[in-house]
């Protein structure tokens, strides 16, 4: 899609306006699941595009979502969607890597550092 897209997102950013990518992946780039190595690979794969889009594309905002779970009925205690929406807006344009809510940004350092 970027190599189709690109060109034009690159045209529309001028100026104090910038065109924006936000690749969805998963946690799972970072803390694999050993009954999903497949889901991860495809995963850590999109992570690893979405970042050298990024770096190739500097004057766009190209964000890597690295999603977690969101409150469901199979996941009650995860964070609400409009929690993880919100997050991911606000780190859009200032960050590259996002985890949406606050809360996933934590459990990340936790699973990073335990």
């Amino acid at each position: 899609m970027t190599r189709f897209l690109g060109p034009k997102l690159r045209e529309r950013s001028t100026g104090d306006k910038k065109s924006a990518i936000i690749n969805l992946t998963s946690y799972y780039t970072e803390w694999p699941a050993f009954n999903a190595p497949l889901f991860s690979a495809g995963k850590s794969f999109s992570d690893c595009v979405s970042q050298v889009v990024g770096y190739e594309n500097q004057n766009m905002d190209v964000l890597t979502v690295k999603g977690m779970p969101v409150k469901s009925k199979r996941n009650p205690e995860g964070v609400l969607p409009e929690d993880l929406v919100d997050g991911i807006f606000l780190d859009l344009g200032h960050e590259r890597v996002s985890y949406g809510a606050w809360q996933h940004s934590m459990f990340r350092h936790y699973i990073l550092w335990q």
